[in-house]
């Protein structure tokens, strides 16, 4: 096609080498932790419950920025480097700290009780207008670049929001999961129990689904990302809404608590270093596969006890930056745009000099992003209107 002088489509052929992505991964890590360190201010200690403000505005934002750095560089280990590589798992952290800020800013602002009736429209409203332009541009985008067509019925669907791996933007199957997710949260509201109780019922709705994704084999195919992130959102939950007795009583030993914070970071990043063996491992005890499963839940309770520690030392310590709320701020918008253009038709990576290439193409994104976001606003301030 005459496009295809100006844009790669990611296949099997066309994988960076993994000593070219280690140098530009190095590199753009250096560099976004100078600008992260530069744009970052630290406000006074906030040992005082009585003032405190439980998870910040700022906190959330900041949250939300690691994500989507997690999210840019995971995705460009896995998908464009080499054979399999150390820093693939940064995109799955990214969603369960979606997941996390999700579930904990939902209990800060209703707890588990009296949420509006029209709660579940709300949140609708706030992820359906971005996800269907992003699906129906990707679709067309799919069927010029790559000659690629989708059923009316996958279409409508996925303008509708209901969206697999198997869609034009298989990375938006997230947002599917989320609606599924705030829905149970809603009808856990509506309970008649004590929060303790309710929470218990959290954590059963959402492990019956992956039950269930986990027997029939169809929903299998086209939800398979759902299971592994079965404790996440319900664990947020939970912290928020006993997060205030956690500070109270945690906070008494910030020095401990920074320690450990340090400490389960290394863990972390030793895990993820140690990944390409694990899938491998078997004894005559234990199957792989339930071993794998049994590391997975073990690996996500240890990075939400880490994001747990993270919320409490930037709430105590009040620290704030920009450039991370910025990212947070078109958080939703990066992660709609940002793979299509990595994986399917990008204008930058596989290119050299990658390091250049890299910080021009977050750079692309995050352009988009920003004018993405502002499209939408106007469109539905004029649907509003017409309306």
């Amino acid at each position: 096609m005459a496009f295809n002088g100006y844009f790669v489509s990611y296949d099997e052929h066309n994988h960076i080498a993994n000593s070219e992505a280690t140098f530009a991964l190095v590199g753009i890590l250096m560099i976004l932790s100078l600008v992260i360190i530069f744009t970052t201010k630290w406000g006074k200690t906030t040992a005082n419950s009585e003032s405190i403000v439980y998870f910040r505005h700022e906190t959330s934002e900041a949250l939300r920025g690691i994500a989507i750095l997690c999210l840019l560089l995971g995705h460009f280990a896995l998908k464009c480097v080499e054979g399999v590589y150390s820093f693939e798992l940064a995109g799955r952290w990214s969603v369960i700290i979606f997941l996390f800020t999700s579930g904990f800013g939902l209990t800060k602002k209703y707890a588990v009780e009296n949420l509006p009736s029209n709660f579940f429209v709300q949140r609708i409203s706030k992820l359906l207008p971005s996800t269907s332009v992003t699906m129906a541009m990707f679709i067309v985008l799919d069927f010029i670049l790559l000659d690629r067509t989708y059923s009316w019925k996958t279409v409508i669907l996925n303008l509708l929001g209901i969206i697999t791996t198997r869609s034009a933007d298989g990375s938006a199957w997230y947002i599917t999961y989320i609606l599924v997710l705030y829905l149970l949260y809603f009808l856990t509201s509506i309970i008649s129990c004590n929060k303790f109780v309710k929470i218990i019922i959290l954590y059963c709705m959402c492990s019956m689904c992956s039950i269930l994704i986990w027997k029939y084999k169809q929903l299998s195919y086209y939800l398979s990302n759902w299971p592994q992130y079965t404790i996440v959102f319900p664990s947020a939950v939970a912290i928020g809404l006993y997060f205030k007795l956690i500070y109270d009583q945690l906070t008494s030993r910030i020095r401990i608590i920074q320690m450990v914070f340090l400490f389960l970071l290394v863990i972390l990043l030793l895990y993820n270093y140690t990944v390409k063996i694990e899938g491998h491992i078997y004894t005559g005890l234990v199957n792989s596969f339930q071993l794998h499963i049994i590391v997975s839940i073990i690996s996500d309770f240890l990075l939400i006890l880490l994001l747990l520690f993270l919320t409490i030392l930037f709430d105590y310590f009040q620290i704030c930056s920009s450039f991370l709320a910025y990212l947070g701020r078109y958080s939703l918008e990066i992660f709609l745009l940002h793979l299509p253009f990595m994986e399917k038709y990008d204008f930058f990576l596989f290119r050299k000099p990658l390091l250049l290439m890299l910080i021009l193409y977050i750079s692309f994104i995050l352009i988009i992003s920003i004018a993405f976001k502002k499209i939408i606003i106007k469109l539905s301030q004029i649907f509003k209107l017409v309306l």
